[in-house]
């Protein structure tokens, strides 16, 4: 069946709806939580003063936006997508080694 969808032009990508099975993977919490965590370190490392709320919704919007692009990314490219298996334990290791690495990432000059 045909289904017509118009396409507002003033729209940008960020504003579609993110897929309804990324925000069910068992990931996406934890990944969006340490992006945000991450934004919002980085963001006081900048600024003089700690950030405002509607800062921090923004950025709380900003890595919701941005793990969800991220996770359909890999979710297309399984291959090149580390496999995380699905066991507790292996979920939180990964999670570990991906907030060490940011870190890292952030703290080198």
């Amino acid at each position: 069946a045909y289904k017509a969808v118009y396409v507002c032009p003033g729209l940008d990508r960020t504003s579609r709806p993110i897929p309804e099975h990324i925000l069910k993977h068992e990931s996406w919490p934890l990944r969006a939580a340490t992006e945000y965590h991450a934004e919002l370190a980085k963001h006081q490392n900048i600024a003089a003063s700690p950030a405002q709320p509607l800062q921090k919704l923004q950025l709380l919007k900003t890595a919701i936006r941005s793990v969800a692009s991220r996770m359909q990314q890999e979710q297309l490219a399984p291959h090149s997508a580390e496999r995380i298996p699905p066991d507790p334990l292996s979920i939180t290791m990964a999670l570990l080694h991906c907030i060490e690495r940011r870190l890292l990432a952030i703290s080198a000059p």
